[in-house]
């Protein structure tokens, strides 16, 4: 069968059915997820009431990096954090939940076998090591979710602390403890996967149009810019150095979101208005850091990883609205390097992941919050707050 990437809304109806025999709220509790098509659970049973062989003939269900540890040479498994975005899997018993994958309409046996971080799951195959062109039987070692890998490159190792992810979509990974309050997590539909560490827990806040509203802006409104190089730097340097004073509120995907702009006039420039979607993305984010803080988890430490972190403008404006330190890493590409840090901690080279994060990751700057803005973009952050309860009002009631 093709792979049916996250974003694919098929088993938008089974979502529906499942809450009618279960609450979202026991659905969450004890999968971390809501209910939405992007899990796997939902997929697999769209194909299972639209391809009623299926789950007969299927001998092995293996999700994207399963498979190809797989077709590596590994045993069929798969790793906590991946295995919790199924919205099939026991996140505190850390292993699979029956009454779900009953939903499924699959087997149990045809799912990988679960395991943590950093496990060696067999020896690179003849045949796929002459593919790529490395020795063959060279150990298998288990990474884990794109998210907790960032998390691990820029170096969240305690309860608070939060990696930012800033590509296209962006999203921020906090620790919490198993005490978080899941139910407040849940109104905010924040997710819960386990972290490397025993005991911890990664939340994803994730606004799926961040560095992509950026995009589109440039396309749209800065066209001869598209072919340079350095769009986006150009762009920071057409922007206002003071808040804009724009509402801009980055609803730019999603079946139930409608996106704003506001409070502009004939004296308005296109750097000012680049300006306000820095800030209005960047307000999204700072939603999200309040519902933490209201479930017990107020961030400490901001690390700020993947393309947006690149920009100086974006992240002294982050540092101004969420009134913290965001500390930029000399190796960004944060996920990369925690797959080589999992992989030395696997062979014995360092003693636990923490060892290895001390050992490798640096921070090569650090943006401080300017103190003189600091009742501008509270008053600026109360009026995005309203305008998105506005469009609420005029687009959803």
């Amino acid at each position: 069968s093709n792979f049916m990437l996250y974003i694919d809304t098929r088993g938008s109806e089974c979502c529906r059915e499942l809450a009618m025999k279960l609450s979202e709220a026991d659905f969450h509790a004890k999968t971390g997820q809501y209910f939405d098509p992007m899990f796997s659970v939902f997929k697999l049973r769209y194909l299972a009431d639209s391809r009623r062989v299926l789950p007969e003939k299927t001998s092995k269900i293996c999700f994207a990096a399963d498979y190809i540890a797989y077709r590596l040479g590994s045993e069929h498994i798969c790793e906590y954090s991946l295995a919790s975005r199924s919205g099939m899997f026991d996140i505190d018993k850390k292993d699979w939940w029956k009454d779900a994958i009953d939903f499924s309409g699959f087997k149990s046996s045809s799912l990988p076998h679960p395991v943590s971080t950093g496990t060696c799951t067999g020896r690179l195959s003849a045949s796929a090591a002459e593919l790529a062109g490395i020795e063959p039987g060279s150990l298998l070692i288990l990474g884990g979710h794109d998210q907790i890998c960032a998390a691990i490159g820029s170096g969240a190792t305690e309860s608070g602390d939060v990696a930012n992810g800033m590509g296209t979509v962006d999203c921020m990974t906090v620790l919490v403890g198993s005490d978080v309050n899941r139910q407040k997590l849940l109104k905010s539909r924040l997710t819960l996967v386990p972290y490397i560490k025993d005991g911890l827990f990664a939340s994803y806040a994730v606004n799926f149009t961040g560095g992509s509203i950026l995009k589109w802006f440039r396309n749209n409104f800065a066209r001869e810019l598209c072919e340079k190089k350095g769009s986006y730097a150009l762009l920071d340097a057409e922007a206002s150095g003071v808040p804009s004073g724009i509402v801009v509120v980055p609803d730019f995907a999603g079946a139930d979101e409608t996106a704003l702009l506001c409070g502009i006039n004939l004296a308005t420039n296109r750097g000012e208005i680049y300006r306000a979607f820095l800030e209005g993305e960047t307000f999204k984010m700072k939603t999200f850091l309040d519902t933490l803080a209201s479930a017990g988890y107020s961030p400490g430490r901001i690390a700020a990883v993947g393309g947006g972190a690149i920009s100086p403008l974006w992240m002294q404006i982050r540092a101004d609205i969420f009134q913290r330190d965001i500390l930029i890493p000399e190796r960004t590409e944060a996920g990369t390097l925690a797959a080589a840090l999992i992989c030395f901690t696997s062979l014995g080279i360092f003693s636990n992941i923490e060892q290895a994060q001390k050992a490798a990751v640096q921070y090569r700057s650090c943006y401080k919050p300017n103190s003189a803005l600091t009742d501008t973009y509270k008053k600026a952050y109360r009026r995005y707050i309203k305008a998105r309860a506005l469009i609420k009002e005029i687009y959803y009631d």
